[in-house]
């Protein structure tokens, strides 16, 4: 990893761990420790986890030149949760209360940094520094998913126990039809998938038009 990147890796990784701390202790602050039961909150905390890890493996490592493939794949399965994040926000929570709506998630308070200002720094990180290292697989589209996966097992799995409600409308399980949540689920891990292909395309692509560039 030259010096430039290293540099613009450094001030991204920053700035994303600044949004998503701030996000976080603001929400935490107002509405307190149930706001963990929100996978907005739990994605922000992830790709906050991550940026530390890769700040920590970029001053302890002595191979500078790029980094480790489970820190890139890390970054990935956090930077899809992230857009995963705001497009339902954007698209399936937002329509409900409307353009005031909309306005409010996105701009009020602690949400502005987990649902706006920290997809936005992700998003950013991942196409000016991570995708430019990233050598692209296929099976990165699925490692996207894990943690989707993985907090809709939990979630359902306490629903369905009664132990916690929601917190989404659409993990209401109690009060809709079986296949209305299984079509949700469908939705958002579809939405997951899309994303996570998305993701990986656009690197795709990047790395091919600048591979052409240089050849040109």
């Amino acid at each position: 990893m030259n010096k430039e990147n290293n540099k613009k890796a450094w001030i991204l990784d920053i700035i994303i761990i600044l949004f998503s701390t701030i996000g976080t202790i603001w929400e935490i602050w107002e509405n307190g420790w149930g706001m963990l039961h929100y996978y907005t909150v739990d994605s922000n905390i992830f790709i906050t986890i991550c940026c530390f890890l890769d700040i920590f493996w970029q001053r302890s490592s002595q191979k500078k030149k790029e980094r480790a493939i489970w820190i890139k794949n890390l970054k990935y399965m956090a930077t899809c949760c992230m857009m995963l994040t705001f497009f339902v926000v954007v698209f399936i929570l937002a329509p409900i209360g409307g353009v005031t709506g909309l306005i409010q998630i996105l701009t009020e308070r602690g949400l502005l940094f987990h649902h706006t200002l920290c997809p936005i720094a992700a998003i950013i990180s991942y196409y000016r520094v991570d995708c430019k290292q990233f050598k692209l697989k296929k099976y990165m589209t699925y490692i996207g998913m894990v943690p989707t996966v993985f907090y809709a097992i939990v979630v359902l799995t306490l629903n369905i126990k009664k132990k916690i409600y929601g917190p989404y409308p659409f993990l209401y399980v109690y009060e809709q039809e079986l296949w209305v949540s299984v079509m949700w689920i469908l939705v958002i891990l579809g939405l997951a998938y899309a994303i996570g292909w998305v993701l990986w395309k656009g690197c795709y692509l990047l790395q091919k038009n600048e591979l052409e560039c240089y050849y040109f």
